[in-house]
């Protein structure tokens, strides 16, 4: 008997985590941390809905923290099977789980009452469990039960699983990525599917075409630099700040862009870019023929990685008022949803400051800050302390790596064999439940949205 159990991301963005059991050989497909509402990320600290020592093998679709950020809660608890991914995603994910523990000991350090989920030695153990697998390579998880990684075309490394169990064909996601991006190859495509687990984050609605959103970070970035004002980007150290980092690049080059100083005011991000590096292969045929004529698509002029905190803070210093130079700065600092991190200290000196403008090129998910000042809150709390909001607020859709209405369907219309039921999960509910009815409307399929720890029978 196969049974597929929803433990995470349903009926919600953050938390991805799904089990696949057949016959008493469990896997579990990705193992993510809850961002948002306190509530939910209460959950983080709790019991798993299930025993970590009985789950044989652990899967992993690519390295970020909504489906990567427990695997070392997992291994604390005693899972000692082997977890899966392929190598950019295995590189990503040391870096993201020694910042993820990091921060929670900081966190701790502050506040007593926040716990600490897993420390730098789980980590260690976690580390050596990994194993690196290569796209569309069949690999045998037990009798009878075979993964295959296809690209997913969302980050660099991320996959979505083609599993086959007893003979059904079951398929993961993932996050499917937008076409289009500036650097990663578009996905892969599949034909034959029995039932499909799809995310939906963006699945009701078209993402902006990216030269549209380039042309208005463009004009945002030169409007805010003739009024002296500065620009704050709270991004992801993966992907999105490589994207932005690429697209600043071709500005310039093309003689675009304002003599503005840009700072990556992210160690992590500077350490992905690194990753980004190794791994030219993975490109897109643009930018793999950039790196062939010998330039470095993740460096410009006047663009600096601010790695330790003592300069992070003088960076800082320089939002207060006008900077000596009386000239405009523009940071990109984590983190993406503004849940944290180093772009708080930011936030802090310019939401209240009218000249400055704040652009967000990413998701921002339910309760969290970055949510708030999307929908336009005056007045949000930062550090314990109100902060008046005055700046210009920008958000653009096009630089999303998530797949959108559009390529979502694109990609369940390419498969063959179409699935006998699709279960839709990491969304806002009212978005799975849209896109659910669109399946079933417009395509025909019989689909559903989970609710959080729930279970079906494959049969």
């Amino acid at each position: 008997m196969v049974t597929l159990r929803f433990l995470g991301a349903d009926r919600e963005v953050t938390g991805s985590c799904y089990m696949l059991d057949y016959n008493g050989f469990k896997v579990i497909v990705d193992c993510g941390i809850y961002q948002g509402d306190e509530l939910l990320e209460k959950r983080n600290a709790e019991a798993f809905k299930f025993d970590p020592k009985e789950v044989d093998v652990m899967i992993l679709t690519h390295a970020h923290l909504d489906h990567c950020g427990l695997v070392p809660k997992l291994v604390k608890h005693g899972f000692r099977g082997k977890i899966l991914m392929t190598a950019p995603t295995r590189d990503m994910f040391e870096i993201t789980a020694y910042d993820t523990a990091k921060i929670q000991k900081e966190d701790a350090m502050r506040d007593p009452s926040k716990p600490i989920i897993y420390n730098a030695g789980d980590v260690v153990h976690t580390l050596s469990r990994c194993e690196i697998v290569q796209y569309n390579n069949r690999i045998k998880l037990s009798d009878d039960f075979f993964v295959t990684f296809k690209n997913a075309g969302h980050i660099l490394g991320s996959a979505f699983l083609y599993m086959e169990v007893e003979g059904k064909k079951v398929v993961f996601s993932g996050d499917l990525g937008h076409k289009g991006q500036s650097i990663i190859r578009p996905f892969e495509y599949v034909t034959d599917v029995d039932y499909l687990v799809i995310e939906s984050t963006y699945a009701n609605r078209l993402h902006k075409p990216k030269s549209e959103s380039e042309t208005e970070l463009l004009h945002t970035i030169n409007e805010a630099y003739k009024r002296q004002g500065n620009i704050i980007i709270p991004t992801f150290a993966i992907e999105r700040t490589q994207e932005l980092i690429y697209g600043f690049k071709v500005m310039q080059k093309n003689n675009l862009m304002p003599p503005i100083p840009v700072y990556i005011d992210s160690p992590m991000a500077s350490r992905i870019t690194d990753v980004f590096s190794k791994y030219v292969g993975e490109f897109n045929t643009e930018t793999k023929e950039v790196v062939t004529k010998g330039d470095n698509p993740f460096y410009f002029d006047r663009m600096r990685f601010v790695q330790d905190a003592k300069r992070s803070r003088r960076v800082s210093a320089r939002n207060i008022g006008k900077n000596k130079k009386g000239e405009s700065i523009m940071v990109l600092a984590g983190s993406g949803m503004c849940t944290g991190g180093r772009v708080l200290g930011y936030l802090a000196r310019n939401l209240p400051l009218s000249r400055s403008v704040i652009v967000f090129p990413g998701y921002q998910a339910d309760g969290t800050l970055g949510r708030e000042i999307v929908e336009g809150a005056k007045e949000v709390a930062i550090y314990g302390k109100m902060v008046s909001v005055r700046a210009q607020v920008v958000t653009l859709g096009g630089f999303s790596a998530h797949g959108d209405k559009a390529d979502l369907l694109d990609w369940i219309d390419h498969m063959e064999t179409k699935p006998k039921k699709t279960f839709i999960c990491h969304g806002d509910e009212a978005i799975s439940l849209e896109f659910s009815d669109i399946l079933k409307q417009e395509r025909n399929l019989e689909s559903m949205v989970p609710y959080y720890d729930t279970e079906e029978v494959l049969v």
